[in-house]
C-alpha cells in the first residue's frame, strides 16, 4: 500500500486500499502521526476521502444524504474503518485489543486532547453538532472486540446480541445525524439493521467460513443434522446439500421477517430523502436474501452480489413504497 503523504495544510490525500499496521497504530494516538491535521476542515477532508476510496465503501456518499449532512457520515465511516481494520486485517491479539482500547480512550476523551488525529477530531466534532452519546461508538467497539475472540453462536439470542452492537449502532447514528431517532423510530431501525447484518452473514458464508467464522446458530445447525465442521469442510459441496439447504430456507425466512418488521421506519420519517435512503436499503437487502437463496448449497462457495442491472429495479420499488 502506498502510504498519505503527511497530512498538511491543504494536503491531498491518496488513495489507498489498506493501511499497515504501523499507520493503523498512528491513526488510535491523539496526534495522528504521519496523518496529523490542523484543522477541522482537513480532519473531515481525510474522512472524506478515505470513505470514497476504500474497496468496502458503504454509500455513505449518497446523492440522498443532503450535502450539509455528508461530512458527518464521513467522520461516522471513517472511525468504523479504522475499527474494523484493526480487528479484521491486524494477526496480533494483543495488538489489536490495545488498539480498539487506545480507540475508545480517544472517543471518550476530551476534544481538548486531540493533537492532530484526523478521525477522532472530526468524529468529536460530529458528536457535538447532533448531541451523540459515546455508547453508540462504545457498542461498535464491543462487536470488534468479539470479532477477535470470535466463538460459534449458540442460540439465535446471541447472534442478535451481537447485531445489537455490530448494526443497530449505525442505524442509531444515521438516525441521530438528521435528527429523527426518537423511541418509535428506535425499534424500527434496529429490526432493518438487525435484517442487514444478518443477510451479510449469510451472503459471506464463503468468505467467513475461510476465517474459521460460522454465524449461524448452533441450534440451527443442529435442527438439521449440521455442525460447524461440515460447512468448514473443503468438500462441503458433496456433504450434506439438501440438508443445509433448508437451514438455509429457515435462515432466510428468520431475516424477512425482521425487514417485514422494519418496513414502516419511513413513514415516521420527515426527510424525504431519508425516506428514500431507507426504503432502497431494505429492497437492497431483501434483494440480496433472494440472491442467496437462489445459490443453495453453492453459497459456500460463491459470495452472491446484485447485478448492476438489478439497482434500476431496486430504486423502483423503493419509490414504490413511499409513495
Amino acid at each position: 500500500m502506498r502510504p498519505f503523504p503527511a497530512a498538511g495544510k491543504g494536503t491531498l490525500f491518496l488513495v489507498v486500499m489498506q493501511f499497515t499496521s504501523t499507520q493503523l497504530q498512528q491513526l488510535t494516538t491523539a496526534r495522528g502521526g504521519e496523518f496529523a491535521v490542523s484543522s477541522a476542515d482537513a480532519a473531515f477532508a481525510f474522512c472524506r476521502q478515505l470513505a470514497r476510496s476504500h474497496y468496502e465503501n458503504f454509500p455513505v456518499g449518497s446523492l440522498l444524504i443532503p450535502r450539509s449532512l455528508q461530512p458527518h457520515f464521513f467522520s461516522v465511516y471513517a472511525f468504523s474503518r479504522i475499527a474494523d481494520d484493526i480487528a479484521d486485517e491486524l494477526s496480533n491479539t494483543a495488538e489489536q485489543l490495545a488498539m480498539l482500547d487506545a480507540c475508545e480512550h480517544l472517543l471518550i476523551s476530551p476534544p481538548s486532547t486531540l493533537k492532530g488525529n484526523p478521525v477522532f477530531t472530526a468524529l468529536h466534532d460530529t458528536m457535538q453538532q447532533f448531541c451523540i452519546p459515546p455508547a453508540p461508538f462504545l457498542k461498535l467497539l464491543s462487536a470488534f472486540r468479539s470479532d477477535i475472540y470470535f466463538e460459534q453462536p449458540r442460540n439465535w439470542n446471541e447472534v442478535l446480541h451481537y447485531c445489537s452492537r455490530s448494526a443497530n449502532p449505525v442505524g442509531e447514528l444515521v438516525l441521530r445525524i438528521f435528527g429523527m431517532y426518537t423511541p418509535v423510530t428506535a425499534p424500527l431501525s434496529d429490526a432493518i439493521c438487525t435484517g442487514l447484518q444478518l443477510a451479510n452473514f449469510w451472503q459471506d458464508i464463503s468468505v467467513d467460513r475461510r476465517r474459521g467464522r460460522i454465524y449461524i446458530p448452533q441450534l440451527v445447525l443442529d435442527t438439521y443434522g449440521l455442525t460447524p465442521e461440515n460447512l468448514l469442510h473443503d468438500n462441503f459441496s458433496g456433504i450434506l446439500p439438501e440438508r443445509f439447504s433448508n437451514c438455509l430456507a429457515e435462515l432466510i425466512r428468520y431475516t424477512t421477517v425482521l425487514f417485514d418488521r422494519g418496513e414502516e421506519l419511513p413513514d415516521h420519517l420527515q426527510s424525504g430523502r431519508l425516506r428514500l435512503e431507507i426504503a432502497v436499503t431494505i429492497e437492497g437487502g431483501r434483494r440480496i436474501l433472494r440472491a442467496t437463496e437462489c445459490m443453495g448449497g453453492n453459497i459456500v462457495n460463491v459470495r452472491p452480489t446484485i447485478r448492476k442491472g438489478e439497482y434500476a429495479a431496486i430504486l423502483l420499488r423503493a419509490f414504490r413504497r413511499i409513495l
